[in-house]
């Protein structure tokens, strides 16, 4: 396992060492030589709540798409547009894991007030979680990569949705083929992208830094802890509850809400199937545009290079 284990790390490494070198090369851009990076202690990483022990009746999950590749989408994380820590920020903090966390806190409970939110707009800066801050003068090239990564995921995965409609109609065996080759494209580029973040964040990646891989950590869990409070307050004023925790667990990009109180307001006898229809349409219809319109504000907090947070039903579960 563990020659498995250290082959798949250097080819993670190398195979965006020549993304990135190729692409540099090709606008003329000087690269610079490879060095190991200063190797950290530990690096934060997803939040995972602890979940609420005991039986849930009626959870809804939903889970943002892609959150690592996105946000250093969002935040214009990149070599190339770095520039520094924010001004007056307790970055004596922020040298490892168990130092970065309470940053994170401190962007969650309102560190960027106006003042500072006026100094990155006047500087055009973005701030990730862990207080550093990237340009927004130009798309870096790390952003601009993922962008096109995924841009190139998502047109492949319509292209298998396509082949597979149509074989429902058609039975035509090519489209079997076709459906098979578009899935292992659009799979490929997915896991291109989610190794990203796993590249960057090793020592011998020649574009790593310890700041960065932790503006990204850090920043997801910015992302999901946002949230997990955004809707615990949207969902007592609606139930009428005080300080319920209707969050029940939370892992890295993904939230678990009890959902059973939407059937009890509803006032209608429903059986399963009627439920899961029900609570599908309140997913769409009312919790989805409620979580882009607080990623939204989250953007504008951080004063976001583009807001990428898109946050999705997954499952309906009765228990």
């Amino acid at each position: 396992d563990a020659k498995v284990n250290y082959h798949d790390t250097f080819t993670t490494v190398g195979l965006w060492d020549v993304i990135i070198h190729n692409y540099l090369l090709d606008r003329c851009y000087v690269v610079p030589p490879v060095k190991v990076g200063d190797a950290r202690d530990s690096i934060l990483g997803g939040y995972v709540k602890d979940p609420q022990v005991g039986d849930h009746e009626w959870v809804v999950s939903l889970d943002l798409n892609s959150l690592y590749p996105h946000i250093i989408m969002q935040y214009n994380i990149s070599p190339d547009v770095y520039k520094g820590v924010l001004p007056d920020a307790p970055i004596y903090l922020a040298d490892g894991a168990d130092k970065a966390e309470p940053l994170v806190l401190m962007m969650l409970n309102g560190h960027l007030n106006e003042e500072r939110q006026d100094y990155l707009r006047k500087n055009n800066l973005t701030c990730t979680a862990n207080m550093r801050t990237f340009s927004r003068e130009k798309q870096g090239f790390l952003p601009a990569l993922m962008q096109k990564m995924y841009n190139d995921r998502v047109v492949y995965k319509n292209q298998m949705i396509e082949a597979k409609k149509q074989y429902e109609q058609d039975k035509d065996p090519q489209l079997v083929k076709d459906i098979a080759r578009f899935n292992n494209l659009q799979m490929a580029k997915k896991i291109q992208l989610n190794s990203g973040y796993g590249a960057l964040a090793n020592i011998y990646n020649r574009w790593y830094r310890a700041e960065f891989a932790e503006a990204i950590t850090a920043s997801g869990q910015l992302t999901t802890r946002w949230i997990e409070r955004k809707l615990n307050e949207y969902l007592n004023k609606t139930f009428k509850t005080e300080g319920f925790d209707y969050v029940i667990a939370c892992d890295t990009d993904s939230v678990y809400i009890k959902a059973d109180k939407f059937i009890a307001l509803s006032g209608k006898e429903m059986d399963k199937k009627q439920a899961v229809q029900y609570l599908d349409k309140v997913c769409t219809q009312v919790l989805e545009p409620f979580i882009d319109k607080k990623y939204d504000e989250l953007c504008a907090y951080v004063n976001g290079y583009d807001q990428k947070m898109k946050m999705k039903r997954e499952c309906i579960a009765d228990k």
